[in-house]
């Protein structure tokens, strides 16, 4: 399998108690990864329809350093009970005004732009993220818990002290097309 081509699995805490799961991560001495801004643009095109769930994106980390890196990754969605799974198939390139033209000239046009600030932690060969929208592209914070095999997510959930209540398997564009229904 090629570096660019991987299978995610992943789940979002949705917690009140952030600066409490941030703390619990410090005392479990999980080593920092990085702290970045990230911008979102999540693509469409009206003549081609993805299946439910998959969608084009274009992100672009850190910008304010040199206008950052920048990846465009495709997300296919898969099936799973007890986690997010999807296949992403990310490319890097090196222009953002480029490949959003070139993916223009293809029929894409932004459906959406998102700002986020992302808090990245390892913990027991598992990425965790901390990820703070801008408010009125998500309202509230919330840890994203990265894992490469199924029961990691469980041995990490109980550490934490995580409910399951607490769990959610959306997706950010899910999230907030729940939250514009409440």
């Amino acid at each position: 399998m090629d570096n660019f081509y991987y299978k995610e699995k992943e789940i979002k805490v949705l917690k009140t108690s952030y600066m409490e799961l941030k703390s619990r991560l410090s005392e479990l001495n999980a080593e920092f990864i990085s702290e970045e801004i990230q911008i979102n643009y999540v693509l469409e095109n009206p003549e081609k329809t993805f299946p439910s769930g998959d969608y084009l994106r274009i992100r672009q980390i850190n910008p304010q350093i040199n206008g950052g890196r920048i990846e465009l990754t495709y997300k296919e969605k898969t099936e799973s009970k007890q986690l997010r799974e999807s296949n992403e198939l990310t490319v890097e390139i090196n222009d953002l005004n480029s490949g959003l033209e070139l993916l223009r000239k293809l029929g894409f046009q932004i459906k959406a732009k998102a700002e986020k600030h992302r808090i990245s932690f390892s913990l027991m060969g598992s990425r965790l993220d901390f990820d703070t929208w801008k408010e009125m592209d998500y309202p509230e914070p919330y840890l994203e818990i990265e894992v490469s095999e199924d029961l990691q997510i469980q041995k990490i959930v109980k550490l934490l002290g995580i409910e399951e209540k607490e769990i959610s398997l959306l997706s950010i564009e899910e999230l907030k097309e729940q939250k514009k229904k409440a």
